[in-house]
């Protein structure tokens, strides 16, 4: 998983990719800890479609690359297909609901239908 550090490396990282999985948590916190192997579990899964970033609610506020107004709880988990965020999020460390987001976003955007 990569690490947004600044605005730059979020604009990058939106810009190059067709789907970003935004993983904001920081390093006190025990339920973003919990989480972190289904996290990289799904990323290996989802590596073809999806890149995984994660963003650290501690940074300076000039480099925090969202709204903080957008992130009310951690670990959140934002989407963006192309430079698009999606409603559909994650708050909280919900194994069952991280893997129905991302299934639902491949089959709503990313499957092509043949």
């Amino acid at each position: 998983m990569l690490e947004i550090k600044d605005k730059q490396d979020y604009e990058s990282a939106i810009i190059n990719n067709k789907c970003c999985l935004f993983y904001i948590t920081a390093d006190w916190c025990d339920p973003c800890q919990k989480i972190k192997p289904t996290i990289k579990e799904l990323e290996e899964q989802y590596k073809d479609k999806i890149t995984f970033f994660s963003v650290n609610i501690d940074m300076d506020d000039e480099d925090f690359p969202f709204c903080r107004d957008d992130v009310s709880s951690i670990p959140t988990f934002l989407v963006f297909v192309g430079l698009n965020c999606l409603e559909e999020r994650l708050v909280g460390a919900d194994k069952k609901g991280l893997i129905k987001l991302l299934e639902d976003v491949d089959k709503q955007y990313l499957t092509q239908s043949s």
